[in-house]
């Protein structure tokens, strides 16, 4: 009689285990954070050294214009972690006229002037030198991603797809 107890025990407990490793491996991934680098300046609200978490649960088409992400330029996102607001969605005709990022014939700082702007500065300017770029449709499953200074952003690095964007920002914390 006890034998039989500490077998149902022991498979109660393997039960259990099983579940943990399960929900854990099969959960969402929410809730992902990094640090913000040191010498990281593209995005003026988020200071050096912060503590950025990110919902990596949105899906490409639940982004909006203005949305702040995480995104990654390599294989090892703890290194290439870098920050940016979507400035186009799948769908959008964007391009660059009078070095204004336009979307859908609308410049883009009109669009997202109260969440981005600061002290009246616009922010969505292209850096000078570079030549007007004629519309274009970003593609299914892919983002236009904006940053301050454009290191880091689609001016360098062209279109984002799915795997490149880490998450929509949700909390930043101290530097």
């Amino acid at each position: 009689m006890n034998y039989i107890r500490v077998i149902i025990n022991y498979l109660v407990l393997a039960a259990i285990l099983v579940a943990i490793i399960a929900v854990v491996r099969l959960a969402p991934r929410y809730g992902n954070s990094t640090v913000a680098p040191h010498d990281y300046r593209d995005m003026r609200d988020i200071p050096r050294y912060a503590q950025v978490a990110f919902d990596a649960t949105v899906g490409i088409n639940e982004y909006r214009i203005g949305d702040k992400v995480a995104i990654s330029l390599g294989d090892d996102p703890t290194r290439t972690t870098y920050f940016g607001w979507v400035g186009g969605r799948p769908g959008d005709q964007v391009g660059l006229q009078d070095r204004q990022v336009m979307v859908n014939g609308e410049p883009l700082n009109d669009l997202v002037a109260p969440q981005r702007t600061r002290d009246g500065g616009t922010i969505a300017n292209y850096p000078r030198g570079l030549e007007a770029v004629p519309p274009i449709v970003v593609p299914v499953g892919h983002l236009l991603v904006i940053s301050d200074s454009h290191r880091f952003d689609s001016v360098e690095h062209g279109l984002f797809p799915e795997t490149m964007v880490l998450g929509r920002i949700t909390s930043v914390g101290g530097g």
